[in-house]
């Protein structure tokens, strides 16, 4: 091959050479910015998620509270209701109308397992399986809402920093492919054949992370 027609070819390469990167540069920027953007949105997800999850907590200490207060409640009702049941028992009977629904059914089934001469018998009405609040499954579903939540966050934000890593990934494509424009053969060559492997890995795991 004679001189002329060898660098001919060199021109050639060089050219090829300075298209691919050009092009790689290009869409190293977009997947610099897309990755950016995914980013973003997923950790703004995050706090959002967080937010909710801290809402759902609040909410569920409110019913908790709410529990207690009626708990305490329906244990001074039963005090009196069995104190009157041994002094008067017109009142004791005006008490145990008023039992809430939670009450009168859990002091109902305590009666049938004749507390007064069953030893085995729970001591109170409140160690009763059938003494059960709403307030405490309002509790356990904000709770369990707070937790999903949380895991939520967890993984937006997992999420959030796959995308951070493949922008710099892509902006490493894309230097590479810069300063494969100004080097001489063959470092120009091997610098954007690493620049376009650096890519098309960037795009392949890219493209098996969630979108939002």
């Amino acid at each position: 091959m004679s001189a002329i027609a060898l660098e001919q070819r060199h021109a050639l390469v060089d050219r090829i050479v300075d298209i691919v990167t050009v092009v790689l540069i290009s869409l190293a920027a977009f997947g610099t910015a897309w990755c950016s953007y995914q980013s973003a949105r997923w950790s703004a997800l995050q706090a959002l998620n967080y937010s909710k999850a801290n809402a759902a907590r609040v909410l569920a200490s409110t019913y908790a509270e709410r529990a207690n207060s009626r708990r305490i409640i329906d244990i001074m009702v039963f005090a009196e209701y069995e104190r009157a049941s041994d002094q008067h028992e017109p009142f004791a009977s005006f008490v145990r109308q008023r039992f809430d629904a939670p009450l009168e059914y859990a002091v109902t089934a305590w009666d049938a397992t004749n507390p007064l001469h069953n030893k085995k018998a729970p001591r109170t009405p409140f160690a009763m399986s059938a003494y059960h609040l709403p307030e405490e499954d309002a509790e356990h579903e904000a709770a369990v809402r707070a937790d999903a939540l949380v895991e939520d966050a967890v993984s937006a934000n997992e999420t959030s920093d796959h995308y951070v890593f493949l922008t710099v990934l892509f902006a490493a494509a894309s230097f590479l492919g810069g300063i494969a424009i100004k080097l001489r053969r063959p470092m120009n060559l091997a610098a954007a054949s690493v620049g376009v492997a650096v890519f098309f890995v960037s795009l392949a795991i890219m493209l098996t992370y969630p979108i939002r």
